[in-house]
């Protein structure tokens, strides 16, 4: 029997060679194959030559365990390589998805190069437009012509001038626009002076404009109230028909007057209500709320009148008809009885 030592080597050598053997390549494995089976046939032929039957099923014996460690060492040789493979097509993986990142910081960097130098030249444009357009008018008004921002605000102010004699035929308007100071017009209704300046900008009307209006309401306190109307735009940082209290008078600010110009009555109406109320301190943040509170509902209560009169117009023209025609022919038969 040999020893344990020695079969332990003998192991040992054993899985060295079945290890060299797996990390061969397939053609290396095919020739130890082939070459190992003739050294076999060999031995083999000679074993039976020598030893009969009984050398033979030894050397099966041996052949059998060496098939079984060769298929263990093969299996361990082939999952070995599995794990480099999938290994390398992690690496290979990971690399790849830096690259496609890498490529998309620099996709994005580029892009962001491209807008600042879009936004760059826009600007750049932008000043070359303003500053032609300022020599232009500069040469328009050394020439003799006007200013086209001074046209279309004279424009505005007498469109509104028009709508003020309209809308206030018995009020007393005072035209102010030649009076530095003193806003574009003031609208004396009873005891309510309103001071009215009009904005025809093509953009919203801007702070500083606002604080030129509030300046002349504080210059001039003969005006018990005021509002800044701009025809076609907003403006700037006020909401559509907001009031507000200014050194103890009520000013409002209304959006796009143009589209409806009898809101300016409307503001006239409120400035009444406001200055018939006695002992009240406008100061104070109540009355303002309660005065924006009433007049939110007076806006839905005159929304709704307004949809009852549009749904409801064709049968009140009918009923119009109806009773003129009745007064008409009245009026026929006393008029052919007095005959």
């Amino acid at each position: 029997m040999p020893s344990t030592s020695s079969q332990m080597g003998s192991n040992t050598t054993l899985r060295d060679t079945m290890l060299r053997y797996g990390l061969m390549s397939s053609d290396e494995q095919e020739q130890v194959v082939t070459y190992g089976l003739s050294i076999w046939d060999s031995v083999m032929a000679e074993s039976s030559r020598i030893h009969g039957g009984k050398a033979l099923a030894m050397l099966t014996e041996e052949l059998g365990k060496a098939k079984s460690e060769l298929s263990a060492a093969i299996s361990i040789a082939t999952e070995a390589g599995r794990q480099v493979s999938r290994q390398e097509l992690e690496d290979q993986l990971i690399m790849s998805n830096e690259r496609i990142e890498a490529s998309e910081q620099r996709c994005v960097a580029m892009e962001k190069r491209s807008r600042d130098r879009e936004d760059a030249l826009r600007r750049e444009c932008d000043g070359k437009i303003e500053l032609l357009h300022d020599r232009i008018e500069a040469a328009a008004v050394r020439g003799g012509e006007r200013n086209k921002s001074t046209v279309r605000g004279e424009e505005g102010e007498q469109e509104v001038e028009v709508e003020l004699l309209r809308l206030f035929p018995t009020a007393e308007i005072s035209d102010e626009r030649r009076t530095r100071g003193r806003g574009d017009f003031v609208i004396t209704h009873g005891a309510v002076h309103m001071m009215l300046e009009v904005k025809n900008y093509s953009k919203n009307v801007s702070k500083s404009e606002i604080t030129k209006f509030e300046r002349d309401m504080s210059h001039n306190p003969e005006y018990t109230c005021g509002v800044l109307a701009s025809l076609s735009t907003g403006v700037c940082g006020k909401e559509d028909f907001s009031l507000e209290i200014l050194h103890d008078r009520p000013v409002l600010y209304i959006h796009r007057l143009r589209e409806d110009p009898n809101r300016l009555r409307c503001a006239m109406r409120l400035f009444e209500v406001m200055h018939s109320l006695e002992n009240v301190d406008l100061s104070k943040t109540g009355v303002i709320d309660q005065v924006l509170r009433e007049l939110s509902d007076r806006r839905h209560r005159v929304a709704a009148l307004q949809g009852m009169v549009e749904r409801h117009s064709k049968e009140l023209k009918v009923l119009i008809a109806k009773e003129d025609e009745a007064t008409t022919s009245t009026l026929e038969l006393v008029i052919g009885r007095c005959q």
